[in-house]
């Protein structure tokens, strides 16, 4: 659609002709940065990734890899000349080697799984990697797979994972491989899954995070270990009482940085992570930012997936710091830390700054905002002399009109206000009326704000204005904001979410009699939890990825029963009463909202079931409503599914709400 300034709005198609950079690293000397690029190939209904270069002094990004794959996770030697990734280009997801001055990649390791978190040895002879075993867990015979047989045996929790599948019986661990030639030397083992190796210092021994408590299957608790680099016994650093992640070595070796909480008996898992270290031997933990009333990891939702796959945590090469991203009103910074106290904004603003690395005295960032997909940034270690190096999107999005939100502040109680943000139609005019779409984010630890998001703009593009808001459960307003939710869902959080609605509908160019609701995951069930209570106020509503039943979704999700037990305060057994009234089935037949199911078949967090339930239950009370499946899809079809069917997935929703908001 042209727009009378000469530009035009935002298409379906735009979505496929942008491209997303994923993780980056900066070159030891600081000189250069190596990123990952994703474009859409819509003819073969697929992404291809690849890996480029670009001078952090400024200059045109070229391309180091152009192999019709997906490389990923390139990590730089030591030495900056050769540059280490992870590609599918033959099988399955193996790890590579290409010089960095360009020339021809060479395959490192030939595996009967895939490979992940490559990190190389300090004196560059050796990267040690994440992959499966090649046998099952278990010896036992009962357990076994009979030979020919395609039935699983289950036996424990945790048999399936959204996005992976069935889980095969085989747990990940350590290898190490050296650089020029030879076979795979497998470090850990043992009926657990080990992850983000790191080399310490002097290559001695190589920090991990595993779950090896006796009772690992029923909680969130993992700890720091290390074990020598050529192999031997391990070391148990830590002995947490909650998640811990992304071990960072000091720079003289003697401690680690890493990211975590200690389930605190008031806030339990709904904590903010802190940032900790904990001597290399072994010894106290200390929370560095306990203090600090923001969360030590996060980002801001976007259906783009920009930066994805960066460790949140590095130390400043002087050791005297910790640089880490947190979370503040709807945007993400790159904060540091100080060993003597004290945390300060490095690259802060209205913005995502979605993940960083840094290296000598260069910092980059991947930023995004709600007019910008996502960019590498860089800036001194202090954060001056920021300066942007790609524009990856430049000709994909010339002549496209991007409206900036306009920030409303809700009041949702005493002394308590609620983000939100309205985006216009790119043609707006305060003397028409228009209809309004309320989307509400998944969850709920999580916050929309300065991100950008395709679907919003769509919904715009369309003629819609779409409202969003952070209520209370989201991440990036402290402590006691995240967790006031646990035991008030379906209470709290509908008081929000309809304080903001009733908010913009102040506005006179708004159409009180045309409102749209919409939701995924978390959001999804809020709506469906709405569209009960409040079944006059809605002309149509659009319900994603969503849950019906807490009780059912309890037993068949992958790992919602966890978050369940807390936020429920106990599990459905012994609180019965609280999730069947704080579940949307207990007030379904209340539903006559014209309702579009939408749904993915291989969906293992909130399971099609959901959406089976939901469909049913509607059409035998003879209510309108559709029941759309998408087939070898996972939870996040809206960022990651098949080309195809996120074109369809946004065609039938604007095409459902402009039915009933526009019909």
């Amino acid at each position: 659609m042209t727009h009378a300034s000469g530009g035009r709005t935002i298409t379906n198609d735009d979505l496929f002709a942008l491209r997303v950079i994923g993780e980056f690293q900066v070159s030891p000397d600081g000189s250069r940065a190596v990123f990952v690029i994703t474009r859409t190939e819509t003819e073969q209904d697929r992404t291809v990734s690849n890996l480029w270069l670009v001078e952090t002094a400024g200059g045109v990004p070229r391309q180091l890899t152009t192999a019709d794959a997906n490389d990923s996770a390139p990590r730089w030697s030591p030495d900056g000349r050769t540059v280490a990734f992870v590609s599918d280009r033959e099988e399955r997801k193996e790890l590579w080697l290409i010089p960095a001055d360009f020339g021809e990649a060479r395959r490192l390791t030939h595996g009967s799984s895939d490979v992940s978190q490559p990190a190389w040895s300090p004196g560059g002879e050796r990267l040690v990697y994440v992959t499966k075993t090649d046998r099952p867990a278990s010896d036992d015979p009962t357990h076994a797979p009979k030979e020919g047989s395609d039935v699983r045996v289950i036996t424990q929790l945790g048999y399936k994972m959204d996005g992976e599948g069935f889980w095969d019986g085989r747990y990940k661990h350590l290898f190490t491989v050296p650089t020029t030639s030879g076979a795979a030397t497998q470090l850990t083992d043992g009926p657990w899954n080990d992850a983000q190796p790191t080399w310490s210092p002097d290559g001695a021994r190589i920090a991990f995070v595993s779950r090896r408590t006796p009772d690992r299957e029923w909680t969130n608790v993992s700890d720091l270990y290390t074990i020598p680099a050529d192999g031997g016994d391990v070391t148990q650093l830590t002995k947490s009482a909650g998640p811990v992640a992304a071990p960072a070595w000091s720079p003289d070796g003697t401690r680690i940085a890493f990211v975590g909480h200690d389930q605190p008996p008031e806030t339990g898992p709904t904590t903010q992570d802190w940032v900790w270290i904990v001597p290399a031997d072994g010894g106290t933990s200390t929370a560095l930012t306990r203090d600090y009333d923001r969360s030590a990891t996060g980002s801001v939702m976007s259906d783009l997936g920009a930066g994805n796959g960066q460790y949140p945590i590095q130390w400043t090469p002087d050791g005297t710091g910790i640089l880490f991203v947190t979370e503040d009103h709807g945007t993400a910074m790159v904060a540091r830390v100080a060993m003597t106290g004290g945390v300060g904004i490095v690259l802060g603003g209205d913005r995502n700054c979605v993940g960083f690395h840094a290296a000598n005295t260069t910092l980059a960032a991947v930023v995004s905002s709600m007019t910008l997909p996502g960019d590498l940034f860089v800036a001194n270690l202090d954060g001056t002399h920021e300066r942007r190096l790609t524009d990856i999107n430049k000709e994909a999005l010339a002549g496209v009109i991007l409206p900036e939100p306009e920030r409303v502040y809700v009041p949702i109680g005493e002394a308590i206000a609620m983000d939100g943000w309205i985006l216009h139609p790119p043609d707006f005019d305060a003397s028409r009326q228009y209809p309004l779409i309320l989307d509400i984010h998944g969850g709920p630890r999580g916050q929309y704000g300065a991100s950008f998001m395709h679907s919003f703009h769509r919904y715009a593009a369309e003629g819609y204005v779409v409202a969003y808001f952070n209520p209370r459960g989201s991440t990036g307003y402290g402590q006691a904001f995240t967790s006031a939710l646990t035991g008030n869902w379906g209470e709290m959080d509908v008081h929000d979410v309809m304080a903001g609605l009733a908010y913009v509908l102040q506005r006179p160019y708004l159409s009180a009699e045309r409102v749209g609701i919409t939701g995924g995951s978390y959001g999804g069930y809020l709506m469906n939890f709405l569209i009960g209570a409040y079944p006059d106020r809605w002309k149509a509503g659009v319900t994603e990825r969503s849950t019906l039943s807490r009780i059912s979704s309890y037993g068949t999700s992958d790992m919602i029963w966890r978050s369940l037990d807390w936020e429920f305060k106990g599990p459905y057994w012994e609180n019965r009463d609280s999730y069947w009234d704080r579940s949307p089935i207990a007030h379904v037949e209340k539903i006559t909202t014209p309702l579009l199911i939408i749904h993915s078949e291989n969906d293992h967090r909130c399971t099609i079931s959901e959406a089976e339930q939901l469909f049913t239950v509607l059409r035998r009370l003879r209510r309108d409503v559709a029941f759309v499946r998408f087939p070898n899809e996972s939870h996040g079809l809206s960022r990651s599914g098949k080309p195809a069917h996120r074109r369809e997935r946004l065609e039938r929703i604007v095409g459902w709400f402009d039915k009933y908001l526009k019909g």
